[in-house]
């Protein structure tokens, strides 16, 4: 049987979807806020599942119950050092985990089977070290340099703003995808250039492959039939 396209969507797609509605729903972010998936950090090798951009970066770490905590371990030092706040968005069974790795201390939420998402404790006003200057381009940090010099107040929003900029076409194209109604699963994709063309191969693959399969199951009859 060939795959739809709604059948590609994976676990984490689902839970993003489920952490962003808890953001507008608790109004942390406004529909058209600058939103980014999958945010490489500099060149540390790690990234985040979602970042949100305000005046401050906001790094979200989503787990899903087909996941597993392997990589937390080497996640965790960029997500305090790159951003000012930290979220673990979990399914309940990573719990035990996460606290074993000091995790739980910070901001945690549980993603729940039912669409719902509960917090675990008072969030704290900022929980990293937000040193979001490592993370831009040596072409980003000229202009910073060149527009806001060190002790200037507006120098760390202006800094974020640097590197969203490059976000911003995809942000707008998934809340203008979105409009006014709950996000879905299947709407993650448009917040990233290669998500819409790896699943465009994912299901041409399958396409291929249930080709494939025909062929061999209509030249067996016809060989078997001609024996």
């Amino acid at each position: 049987m060939v795959l739809g396209a709604s059948e590609l969507i994976s676990a984490e797609d689902r839970a993003k979807a489920q952490v962003i509605n808890h953001l507008l729903s608790t109004k942390r972010i406004k529909r058209g806020d600058l939103i980014a998936t999958e945010f490489v950090f500099g060149d540390s090798g790690s990234r985040a599942d979602l970042v949100v951009f305000s005046d401050v970066l906001v790094g979200i770490e989503i787990k899903s119950k087909k996941d597993n905590l392997r990589r937390v371990p080497s996640q965790i030092g960029s997500y305090y050092e790159f951003c000012s706040d930290v979220i673990f968005a979990v399914a309940p069974k990573h719990l035990s985990g996460l606290g074993m790795m000091g995790v739980l201390t910070e901001d945690t939420w549980l993603l729940l089977d039912d669409g719902d998402v509960r917090e675990l404790g008072n969030r704290p006003a900022s929980n990293g070290k937000g040193n979001v200057e490592a993370v831009l381009t040596r072409q980003q940090l000229q202009k910073l340099n060149r527009d806001t010099p060190c002790g200037d107040k507006r120098r760390f929003a202006y800094a974020v703003s640097l590197i969203s900029e490059r976000f911003v076409a995809s942000s707008s194209q998934f809340w203008k995808h979105v409009g006014r109604r709950k996000v879905r699963a299947s709407d993650i994709a448009m917040l990233s250039r290669f998500r819409v063309e790896r699943q465009e191969q994912a299901l041409m693959a399958e396409r291929q492959k249930q080709q494939w399969e025909d062929w061999n199951v209509a030249a067996d009859r016809f060989f078997g039939a001609v024996g």
